[in-house]
C-alpha cells in the first residue's frame, strides 16, 4: 500500500486534535497534573498546525497554483481564518489554572470543536484529488 503525502500530516493532525478534543472534553480543572497535560498537548498541537500551515503556504500550495491557477485561495484564506482561531484558543488554554473558573474548559473545548470542523473539512483534498485525475498537476 502506497503512503499519500497530501493525506498523511492531516491524519496525525486530526488524531491529535481529537486526542486534545477527548482531554478537554473531559477535564478536571481541580486537577494540577490534568491542566498542565491539556495545556502541553494543545501547545504542541498548535506548533504542529503552524509548521504544516507554513508547509503547505510556502511549498505545496505554490506549485499547486502554478499548475492550477487559482486553486489555492480558498486554502490561504482558510489558514489565515484557522491562524486566528488558533491563537484564541492558545490564549484560553494558557490562562487555564486548576480550581478556577469551571466553564473556562467548556469555553476551551467548544471553540476546539471550531477547528477540528475547519481541520476535518474534507474540500480541499477533493479539489486535490479531481486536479490529479483531471492531469492539472502532471508535469
Amino acid at each position: 500500500m502506497r503512503l499519500n503525502p497530501y493525506l498523511l500530516p492531516h491524519k496525525g493532525l486530526r488524531y491529535l486534535l481529537a486526542k486534545v478534543s477527548l482531554l478537554a472534553g473531559n477535564l478536571d480543572n481541580t486537577l494540577p497534573k490534568e491542566v498542565d497535560q491539556l495545556k502541553a498537548l494543545s501547545n504542541e498541537l498548535f506548533f504542529l498546525l503552524e509548521q504544516h500551515a507554513h508547509v503547505e503556504d510556502h511549498m505545496i500550495l505554490p506549485d499547486l497554483e502554478k499548475k492550477c491557477p487559482g486553486s489555492t485561495e480558498e486554502n490561504h484564506e482558510e489558514h489565515e481564518y484557522l491562524e486566528g482561531l488558533v491563537a484564541q484558543l492558545q490564549t484560553q488554554v494558557n490562562a487555564l489554572q486548576p480550581g478556577s473558573d469551571p466553564n473556562a474548559p467548556k469555553v476551551f473545548f467548544e471553540a476546539l470543536m471550531e477547528v477540528i470542523g475547519e481541520e476535518m473539512d474534507p474540500r480541499p483534498f477533493t479539489v486535490l484529488r479531481e486536479s490529479l485525475e483531471e492531469g492539472a498537476l502532471v508535469h
